[in-house]
């Protein structure tokens, strides 16, 4: 450590070198299609969260602390609104009435909610449960927020972006999922997402029009997008 400047973390006793700490702080921009791990934020010998008031890294730091507590709120407001709707399986269900998980729900929804960078502004957005896993391959250029996605729809005046409801990109149901990043799923469609996701788009069920439809509305054929509107104001029927 003598070898260059170091600094004294104000969480635990350990001390970095302040290069070292400046380039773990600048890792919270994941651009390689992976979801964001928390490790730009934690001190790499007691995974303790970091904090640091040393001035040559008051910009890097006050960035990363601000990333990661939008990442917070959002995983905070996303647990409670996909509890309202009955999203949560029994085990997390469950692990929300557990004491200790109680009294930090972020983190908790944290720990079972993926978050992607946007590929264009580096916002951070959801992406998913972590138990759904990775998928190869993913060009990260093409993940991208609710902001920078290419659309018609605007965001919602009350909700703002988060709660945005799509339909199933693979069959005429609504979306309960959004995984990897870019896929909406309804459950059943989730069940067999492998099979979902590499199958043409000729051979997807396809609609045969609003007065079968389950969803009662006209949509483009499945395997497309589209957008329902919030699912907050449709929950309260604020539309």
């Amino acid at each position: 450590l003598s070898s260059s400047p170091v600094v004294a973390l104000n969480t635990c006793d350990h001390y970095l070198h302040a290069a070292c700490l400046e380039q773990q702080l600048q890792q919270r921009v994941n651009k390689d299609g992976k979801p964001i791990i928390y490790n730009f934020i934690k001190c790499p010998e007691c995974r303790k969260q970091l904090e640091t008031d040393v001035p040559c890294l008051s910009k890097e730091y006050e960035d990363a602390h601000d990333f990661f507590e939008t990442i917070r709120t959002m995983a905070g407001r996303r647990l409670e609104f996909e509890k309202e709707r009955g999203q949560l399986d029994e085990e997390e269900m469950a692990k929300t009435e557990e004491e200790e998980v109680k009294a930090d729900l972020p983190a908790y929804a944290m720990s079972i909610f993926n978050y992607f960078c946007c590929g264009k502004c580096s916002r951070p957005f959801f992406g998913g449960r972590r138990r759904c896993g990775e998928v190869e391959d993913i060009d990260p250029a093409t993940l991208l927020c609710s902001v920078c996605t290419p659309r018609k729809e605007t965001p919602c005046e009350k909700h703002g972006d988060d709660y945005l409801q799509h339909k199933c990109d693979f069959c005429c149901s609504i979306a309960v999922f959004f995984c990897f990043g870019k896929h909406h799923f309804c459950d059943p469609c989730h069940d067999r997402y492998d099979t979902m996701m590499n199958m043409a788009h000729d051979r997807l069920p396809q609609c045969a029009g609003p007065k079968t439809c389950p969803l009662g509305i006209p949509h483009p054929p499945n395997g497309t997008k589209f957008f329902l509107g919030c699912g907050l104001c449709r929950k309260v029927g604020d539309e």
